[in-house]
């Protein structure tokens, strides 16, 4: 076997061993752009090798990696910076809830905002005062 080889097998045996403890089936992950030890494309979820040995290697609880998938993605959607799961596993500050509950409610109102603007900018072209509707 080659070196080459030999890293592939390793990755596939890891990838396998978590696609295992978190029950997702096999067929539905392959290594992203076909690059082991990389990102892990696993049913709607990526993830990354290290997150992959860190789970496996510290043997956490299966719920752990849903509960920290579900925090640093809502962390990336807000724009927060976001730990890695190894330092989430040894119990690194996070945001409070209450926190995450106020910028959700923050990123609305600007959505919202930015509607009602878009709503409002649409109305003004489509009426009769529009200064260039005559061109």
């Amino acid at each position: 076997m080659s070196l080459q080889s030999d890293y592939r097998q390793a990755c596939d045996a890891y990838l396998a061993a978590f696609v295992k403890k978190h029950e997702f089936s096999m067929h539905d992950c392959s290594w992203v752009a076909d690059q082991p030890g990389g990102i892990a494309s696993i049913g709607d979820y990526f993830v990354n090798m290290q997150d992959i040995i860190t789970d496996i290697d510290t043997d956490a609880h299966p719920d752990e990696w849903f509960a920290y998938y579900d925090y640093s993605m809502e962390c990336h959607g807000l724009g927060l910076t976001c730990c890695n799961y190894q330092s989430w596993l040894k119990g690194c500050p996070t945001y409070s809830p209450e926190t995450l509950e106020r910028l959700r409610k923050l990123q609305r109102d600007v959505s919202d905002a930015e509607a009602t603007l878009r709503n409002a900018i649409k109305e003004a072209e489509d009426a009769d005062r529009n200064p260039f509707s005559s061109f």
